[in-house]
């Protein structure tokens, strides 16, 4: 009877697991193919007619609604925008998910205009030891067009965050199937900000004060792994975004439960993930896809060593392990100006490399 009893239990745990393991792959989020598209009214149709004929299954789009400071306070005209090309997107049986910036934030114009989001609210933007704040422009980043002024934003930033969770809400609203968080990062990733360690900002260093009774500015030994504070510091940081994306998954599935949370994170390995304050070990656990931002040796596919491969598989195989049922995508780029390499022999060695390490190529 032991024996019978036993043998029914292995069966039932057999069954769970088997149960388990259809319902993650039946979860589309295992199964894209991804391919990114700017998004505007005029170009639904032609990112519909593309997605068709290149057998994407996992339609990016690009319309951030809270990186933009205008559209962070007026985007009823991008939610229509998503709502539908959501629709055009259902309709052939696919998916889409939108590009929303973390904790960024940039005016076009800025010079010329009365109202930018640092002229507005100085108090909200992320600030070094020495008060300087998290204010950039072109030169900065590619992706800063001339004129801009980008900030970085404090996630304690109580007004802010309020904001941020309603326009996640709203986009959820659309049917959208997924909402894509670009690096949600303390600025540590700029030039001139790599030993900066942020925030230091008031709402950052008041919340850090209720927590452990220290003095951020005054009582921690920035880059000292030996000090029990910037352990501490080191720790909260890593919580609070964690924290944050929790509170953003929860806000799209009180709204949406289908749509899914995703969060971009790069690199994911090596001591940059304490200085940018992103554990994608923990982040696994609070939303339902993590797209890595990855590379090892040269950034292009066509340019690595075979050492290089076998790095990079094996961060991916990481990946994998702390994804557990979940997906994990990859980010990544094949070739760039090489002449030696044929551009599609580089894409065909990286998709192979995400193909055997079970993640998703984009």
């Amino acid at each position: 009877m032991k024996l019978k009893n036993k043998n029914i239990i292995i069966l039932l745990l057999l069954l769970s697991y088997a149960v388990f393991n259809i319902s993650a792959q039946q979860n589309w989020t295992h199964k894209v193919r991804i391919a990114g598209n700017p998004l505007s009214n005029r170009e639904i149709d032609t990112i519909i007619k593309k997605a068709q004929e290149s057998f994407v299954f996992g339609i990016e789009v690009d319309n951030d609604i809270t990186g933009r400071y205008d559209s962070f306070l007026n985007p009823h005209e991008k939610l229509e925008t998503i709502r539908r090309i959501t629709e055009e997107a259902h309709k052939i049986n696919n998916k889409t998910f939108v590009y929303i910036a973390g904790l960024e934030c940039i005016t076009p114009d800025a010079a010329n205009k009365k109202n930018t989001f640092f002229k507005d609210h100085p108090d909200w933007v992320q600030r070094d030891i020495i008060g300087r704040p998290a204010i950039f422009e072109s030169k900065d980043a590619f992706w800063i067009a001339e004129g801009d002024e980008d900030v970085w934003i404090s996630p304690y930033a109580i007004e802010w965050r309020k904001i941020y969770m309603q326009r996640v809400r709203e986009i959820a609203a659309t049917g959208i199937d997924g909402i894509y968080v670009d690096i949600p990062y303390w600025m540590t990733h700029f030039e001139g900000w790599e030993n900066s360690w942020a925030s230091f900002d008031d709402y950052t260093v008041a919340e850090f004060m209720k927590q452990t009774g220290l003095d951020a500015k005054t009582e921690i030994e920035l880059g000292d792994y030996n000090d029990p504070g910037f352990i501490k510091w080191i720790n909260f940081r890593m919580q609070t975004l964690t924290d944050f994306m929790d509170e953003i998954n929860k806000n799209v599935k009180e709204v949406n439960p289908e749509c899914k949370t995703i969060a971009e994170i790069y690199p994911g390995l090596s001591e940059e993930v304490v200085r940018v304050g992103a554990d994608v070990y923990k982040m696994y656990e609070v939303v339902d896809v993590i797209a890595h931002e990855y590379s090892e040796g040269e950034y292009y596919a066509s340019d690595r060593a075979a050492s290089d491969w076998y790095n990079y598989i094996i961060g991916m195989h990481t990946f994998r392990a702390f994804a557990e049922d979940k997906a994990s995508w990859m980010l990544s780029y094949s070739w760039l100006d090489n002449k030696k390499i044929i551009p599609a022999d580089a894409m065909k060695s990286l998709f192979a490399s995400q193909l055997f390490s079970g993640t998703n190529m984009w």
